[in-house]
């Protein structure tokens, strides 16, 4: 506010000192005239009590400088006294509605951002929900043949229920750890902390996060020999990289081949991930970064990719969904990097 005070009396001490010096070729009444737009305009942009202020200002230095005899304050007639009048009602009024309309846009937003966020955390529920229906549907089926004493299996069939128990758990897991990212992001205090990575090593590394029970999958990798480092928060990118690549495995069948490219492009980081699976859902050809819900694959809403886009976002980038002409689904990181020779470093 005090901003606004020392800004608003400083704008008319200039509009002043200009009309100072054209005072003998308009005359002061219109000095008055643009003193008054002058406060008008700032009316539209600054608070009711800073345009006031300048207004009474304008006031002092009206009578004291330009209606002659100068340098004096004298009473002021009757014809400039009804232009003061109506200078002052003009301020206020334009002050007040200002305020009212700023009022009004201020609880409309607060509307739109109530009325997104409900719509956010609906899909974020509806994705929940989908997501827990199938490890808890396999958990507790593949319990109760296991606790049952009336039922007949051979070692081998315990290590494979086993087994399906501890990748409906992982599954589980990988579920929560997505809603704590999700908590993170939505909290504000995650922040993108940039160093020299290496996109090799990232997309690498990604891949051996893959559990065990997926990693016969095709997966294929094509990064440039002369990839420079780029840099970039690499644990938030690992994230991201790793949903994108884990919701194309459980979003296609087995025999899908996965494809992973990296590439530079007008001082981006590209990097694809694309499969000759069923696609996106028609509604849905293409889709940017954003809050709103995601077509997946094979039906149901997932996490995954909402992550993932809340990660890129973080650095300035993109999410791009959309489907490959070729069939299939493609998922493209566009992320904003500096880049940096591995000749460089060595220097």
């Amino acid at each position: 506010m005090w901003k606004q005070f020392t800004l608003s009396v400083v704008i008319i001490l200039v509009v002043s000192v200009v009309g100072y010096f054209i005072s003998d070729v308009v005359g002061y009444k219109s000095i008055a005239l643009i003193l008054l737009f002058t406060v008008s305009a700032m009316s539209v942009v600054f608070s009711v009590w800073p345009v006031l202020v300048s207004a009474v200002v304008s006031v002092f230095i009206w009578d004291f400088f330009f209606i002659p005899p100068f340098l004096s304050f004298h009473p002021i007639e009757s014809e400039d006294m009804l232009m003061l009048s109506m200078y002052f009602i003009i301020v206020v009024l334009n002050g007040v509605f200002t305020s009212q309309v700023r009022r009004i846009e201020k609880q409309t937003m607060l509307k739109e951002e109530k009325l997104r966020a409900l719509n956010f955390y609906n899909t974020i529920f509806n994705s929940v929900s989908h997501e827990l229906r199938t490890p808890i549907t396999t958990i507790i089926g593949v319990t109760e043949n296991l606790v049952n004493p009336a039922t007949e299996m051979s070692e081998k069939d315990k290590t494979e229920l086993n087994q399906e128990v501890l990748i409906a758990a992982e599954r589980l897991n990988q579920l929560v750890d997505n809603l704590l990212n999700m908590s993170r992001i939505e909290s504000g205090f995650l922040e993108a902390k940039k160093s020299w990575c290496d996109v090799n090593e990232l997309i690498y590394k990604t891949l051996e996060k893959i559990p065990d029970n997926l990693k016969e999958r095709q997966i294929k990798v094509f990064i440039p020999d002369d990839m420079s480092l780029v840099k970039l928060d690499f644990g938030l990118m690992e994230q991201a990289l790793y949903n994108v690549v884990h919701n194309a495995i459980i979003h296609t069948p087995a025999e899908t081949l996965i494809t992973i490219s990296a590439a530079l492009k007008n001082e981006q980081l590209e990097i694809s991930v694309e499969d000759d699976g069923p696609g996106f859902n028609d509604e849905v050809p293409e889709k940017r970064s954003g809050k709103s819900p995601r077509a997946t694959k094979a039906g149901g809403l997932g996490l995954g990719l909402t992550i993932a886009r809340g990660f890129v976002a973080m650095h300035g980038g993109d999410l791009i969904l959309r489907n490959r002409i070729a069939g299939g689904a493609m998922v493209k990181l566009v992320i904003p990097s500096e880049t940096m020779d591995w000749s460089e470093n060595y220097e």
